[in-house]
């Protein structure tokens, strides 16, 4: 899996142009997974988003990068939005991270 995110530029106020966005890319390892029956269409996550149809739920392990909500996640060819993170941080030390993923 690759994971990237896209800083936008930096506005600058004297010449009002935008600084070219930065693209940082991971590459993670994890496990992808659907979203049972029971959490989809009425369900919300911790985040207060509801889980649709077709949502896909990525775990990738802690250690590269923290996942944060708009990364991209490609998977095998195919690019998914994270729509929230959900961290297992037991002791205040990240372990995994699960994503709810959307194309």
């Amino acid at each position: 899996m690759t994971l990237t995110r896209t800083t936008p530029g930096a506005y600058d106020p004297i010449t009002g142009s935008v600084d070219t966005a930065i693209e940082q890319t991971w590459t993670v390892y994890g496990i992808t997974g659907n979203y049972g029956r029971f959490n989809m269409g009425n369900s919300f996550n911790d985040a207060n988003s509801m889980v649709l149809s077709g949502d896909k739920k990525v775990i990738i392990g802690a250690g590269v990068v923290e996942p944060l909500p708009a990364d991209v996640i490609t998977i095998m060819g195919v690019d998914w939005i994270a729509i929230s993170v959900d961290t297992l941080c037991p002791r205040g030390e990240a372990l995994m991270y699960t994503i709810q993923a959307r194309k």
